[in-house]
């Protein structure tokens, strides 16, 4: 068994604090980036290539001793942070990663007799091999889908609009009247999402008004009658 330790601490100055890649795995393109947190953790992120879909998660410390002590390769959290920053950087030779849809994970875990997941979007999962002489460890990584919020598209529209006006600005002399037109596509394409994200999110509401005006009726029509009792004069 192979152990490597180090100091826990990811604030080294000689290491970089975050990576930003892309990533092409079986014809699929993945924008792949990493940023360390504090001391102790760091953050994961994979977004797809049309940036409709994202997928995210943070490890610690704790997480990355016990993943690597179940590969059989421990690792510090610092040691494992330095190995992403090789493999984004392409500078290692003895490590390499994979992108793992939800699907092909199924596919392996029916081959071993393990229950599989159904939500093929629910997760990507980042494979981390490392190989040394007479061993091969695997480091799996599962991120989670998280979807962009009614905020982030919005910035992102602001940024492609503001991409799209740089750019007809820096190919103004050039013949470049496809780039233009796929970044306008792109920029129709977003906000018509973000007003669909609006419109559904407005139905959501008005169902949930309607619900609570449904729920006071019913609680008047289930109040009891108020009796009045009318004294006679003496």
């Amino acid at each position: 068994m192979e152990t490597t330790t180090s100091t826990t601490n990811l604030e080294d100055p000689t290491t970089p604090e975050e990576f930003d890649i892309v990533v092409i795995i079986k014809d699929r393109k993945y924008r792949f980036s990493g940023r360390v947190l504090n001391h102790d953790s760091f953050t994961l992120k994979i977004i797809n290539e049309d940036y409709t879909k994202r997928w995210a998660a943070d490890f610690s410390a704790n997480y990355i001793d016990d993943l690597t002590t179940k590969a059989g390769c421990v690792k510090r959290i610092s040691v494992f942070w330095k190995m992403l920053i090789n493999i984004a950087s392409g500078e290692s030779q003895t490590a390499s990663l994979e992108i793992l849809t939800t699907e092909e994970i199924n596919e392996i875990r029916k081959n071993k007799n393990k229950p599989v997941e159904e939500d093929q979007d629910s997760k990507l999962y980042i494979i981390l091999t490392q190989t040394s002489e007479y061993d091969k460890f695997h480091y799996p990584l599962p991120l989670p889908f998280m979807p962009f919020t009614y905020e982030e598209y919005a910035q992102t529209i602001q940024l492609l609009y503001h991409d799209n006006s740089q750019l007809h600005k820096s190919l103004i002399a050039a013949d470049c009247t496809q780039a233009v037109i796929s970044l306008e596509n792109k920029v129709t394409e977003f906000a018509a999402m973000f007003e669909e994200m609006k419109r559904v999110k407005n139905e959501k509401i008005k169902k949930l008004q309607r619900k609570v005006r449904l729920l006071q009726q019913k609680q008047k029509e289930q109040l009891p009658p108020v009796a009045y009792v009318t004294r006679g004069k003496k």
